[in-house]
């Protein structure tokens, strides 16, 4: 049975942390578990499609679930970029909340062919 009156939330890291993401995801889809939830999203806060949304979090996160087994599903969803088009008006109104002449957009970009263009369509 599914869980619906109160939802949990975890952040994971994929560089700089003391374990590596897979783990992290291990972790926090047993705790997910043992508090009688089936199934953890995963959202990747990242604007653009580089190395790390095609290929190493899919890899981290089929690491997790062959490790956890069939008793989670764990769903990888659309990186954050993905749904830039519902982003866009919520930048813009709080830029026009904001009294100044310039901007800068600052964004850790990608070296795969087109993972710039959500950043530069933002820009």
């Amino acid at each position: 049975e599914e869980r619906s009156s109160c939802s949990l939330v975890g952040t994971a890291t994929l560089e700089l942390a003391p374990l590596p993401l897979h783990q992290q995801i291990q972790e926090f889809a047993q705790f997910s578990l043992s508090t009688g939830y089936s199934q953890v999203q995963i959202l990747p806060l990242f604007l653009s499609s580089g190395v790390h949304v095609n290929i190493d979090l899919p890899q981290e996160v089929a690491i997790a679930q062959k490790q956890l087994g069939t008793n989670i599903q764990l769903n990888l969803l659309p990186y954050l970029g993905s749904q830039l088009h519902r982003l866009v008006p919520l930048i813009a109104t709080k830029m026009a909340t904001v009294e100044t002449k310039h901007w800068i957009l600052v964004a850790h970009g990608s070296r795969h062919l087109g993972g710039n263009l959500p950043l530069e369509q933002l820009a």
